[in-house]
Parts: C-alpha cells; sequence; structure tokens
C-alpha cells in the first residue's frame, strides 16, 4: 500500500479510537472504555493516576450521582512514527452531577496527550495524559426543557447500542 494512503488510513483509525472512547465515556460503557486500552497502559488525570482497565472501572463512573457527561472532541496533531503515533487532541466536556438535591454542571477544556500503538494490527491508547486549560461550575439552569427531546441514556439502553445495524431493518 502506498506509504500516504497508510498514514491517511492510520489517522483515521486513531480518530475513531479517540471517537469511541468519549462515547464509551459519556455512555459509561465499560467494556466500550476498556477496548480502547491496550493492556499495559496509564491514564493520567492529575488527581487520578491508573491503569486504563482501573479508569475504566472507576466506581465515580457509575455512580447514579453521575446524571450526564458529553465529550466533544476538537482538532487532533498526531504524529506518526510507525505502529507508534504521539496525539494532542483538544476536548470541551460538560458533566452534570447530583450533589444532595441539587444538580452542577461543571464545563472543562484542555487537551489529551495520548500515546497510541499498533498492538496486533489494532490502534489502542498506551498512554493518555490530560491537561486541562479551563474548568467552571455552575448549578443547572433550564434541566426541565431537555423533556421536550429524546434523552441519552446509559449503556446498553441508549438508541447508539439499540438501534439496527446500517443495512438491516
Amino acid at each position: 500500500m502506498n506509504e500516504q494512503l497508510r498514514e491517511l488510513l492510520d489517522r483515521e483509525q486513531i480518530r475513531e479510537l479517540l471517537a469511541r472512547l468519549a462515547r464509551s465515556l459519556d455512555r459509561v460503557h465499560v467494556q466500550g472504555i476498556l477496548d480502547c486500552y491496550a493492556k499495559e497502559s496509564t491514564n493520567d488525570y492529575g488527581a487520578f493516576i491508573a491503569s486504563g482497565a482501573e479508569f475504566a472501572a472507576r466506581p465515580s463512573r457509575q455512580s447514579l450521582n453521575n446524571v450526564a457527561t458529553n465529550h466533544l472532541l476538537g482538532q487532533s496533531v498526531i504524529e506518526l512514527a510507525g505502529d507508534v503515533a504521539l496525539c494532542e487532541t483538544y476536548f470541551r466536556a460538560i458533566t452534570v452531577e447530583r450533589i444532595d438535591e441539587d444538580l452542577r454542571q461543571t464545563d472543562l477544556a484542555g487537551r489529551y496527550l495520548d500515546r497510541v500503538e499498533r498492538l496486533e494490527g489494532i490502534w489502542q491508547l498506551v498512554e493518555r495524559v490530560v491537561r486541562m486549560d479551563w474548568v467552571s461550575s455552575q448549578p443547572v439552569q433550564g434541566w426541565a426543557a431537555m423533556s421536550r427531546f429524546g434523552q441519552g441514556s446509559r449503556w446498553p439502553d441508549d438508541l447508539v447500542y439499540t438501534r439496527a445495524e446500517p443495512g438491516k431493518p
């Protein structure tokens, strides 16, 4: 295969990996998170440093007080070197948490600094370091307006997991 074409495919597969991880985090899909990490991996969120498996199983992620999470990935700079790539991806994330009887929204902006490797033909995260550029938090306003829309839910009930496969009724 042409080297330029191989690089394009590698970059797209890496972007797909990062998108699948964000979706799995938002939907609290533990196996989906695990599938994105290499067996030997590290995850550094500053106050929380763990392996990919420990990060996936983090109890606070599965708490019912974690009402909603939504990641938006921005531009990625991917530096390829064969079966290894260093990536910098900008992100915005919003979390809604129940604290006592109140809902609190936290807005985060930062960058994921990732090392990914092609292992047995599949790109996987080997190391993730998170650098925050901005965080704010405030009480939730206007949550009731969401009742007019279909609401996202956790794995396995979210529509992304229950809809028919492409080409199937």
